[in-house]
């Protein structure tokens, strides 16, 4: 992160969540789900009926192993064969409702959906450094999974969801239509450089009768108040950055009662001698 967003961090002690329509620009497949999700959705009465029959096939079979081997009368296996079918055919159904409703209720809730993002990678990544910190000021904040899961958790306002990201082909691939956050955990391959731990928040407001109504149109972003100290563990600053810089940052975090361990990172450092 720059210089900026750090002191907003270390002021506020928030973290920043901004609205995931705000990022289309970086990235206009955000939050989408891919063509082959559109093909199933398109052709789901034809791909759901063939489903049907293909179940209406393996109970029959199932009926005749178990009139045959298991020596059950006709009786017991028609009612067996029946619920057995009822019970899967609530679950095809449900399936293809969701393949139907939760992708028109993601688009319709894109605005409400707010993000914040981590990089996972044990050693220090030169082009993350390019990419997010393109000054000499830039920091970079290291933590941990459970301390992250632990600071958002500790906070009273927002429930918050973590989940890795996952790299796909929009054109190829399919997103599991589980639930209204599904395809906020899957972006391009193109972006797989990133390695992203997501978290993410969904803000919905009530009135009230309990129905759902717009978020506020003007809102970019949240902050979700956490435990500086228990997040952050180690910081390191660009390795282009001054001297003096690291000594103003140790200087800032002393202020604000923070002790993490702080490294000038040295990605920059003249190449050996062998």
């Amino acid at each position: 992160m720059d210089f900026e967003k750090f002191l907003s961090l270390i002021d506020k002690s928030a973290l920043y969540f901004p609205r995931l329509d705000k990022l289309s620009k970086v990235d206009p497949y955000e939050g989408h789900f891919t063509h082959v999700n559109a093909m199933i959705g398109n052709e789901e009465i034809t791909l759901f009926d063939q489903l049907k029959h293909q179940v209406i096939a393996h109970i029959d079979k199932e009926k005749k192993r178990m009139i045959e081997v298991d020596n059950k009368s006709f009786e017991d296996a028609e009612d067996w064969g029946k619920k057995k079918y009822e019970d899967d055919k609530i679950n095809i159904d449900l399936i293809a409702s969701a393949h139907r409703e939760i992708p028109r209720a993601v688009l319709n809730d894109r605005n409400k959906i707010f993000v914040h993002s981590w990089h996972m990678q044990e050693y220090e990544s030169a082009a993350m450094w390019s990419l997010y910190a393109k000054y000499s000021n830039g920091i970079a904040i290291v933590s941990t999974y459970n301390d992250l899961v632990q600071s958002v958790l500790d906070n009273q306002d927002y429930i918050v969801y973590i989940g890795i990201v996952n790299y796909i082909d929009y054109r190829k691939d399919h997103i599991p239509v589980k639930n209204m956050l599904s395809p906020f955990l899957y972006k391009r391959k193109s972006f797989e450089h990133e390695k992203e731990l997501r978290a993410l928040i969904h803000v919905r407001k009530y009135d009230e009768y309990d129905r759902p109504i717009d978020t506020d149109q003007n809102i970019n972003g949240i902050y979700v108040n956490v435990n500086l100290n228990e997040l952050i563990k180690i910081i390191y600053i660009s390795p282009t950055a001054e001297e003096w810089i690291v000594d103003l940052i140790k200087s800032i975090l002393k202020k604000y009662n923070l002790n993490p361990l702080v490294f000038h990172s040295d990605l920059q450092s003249s190449a050996p001698i062998y």
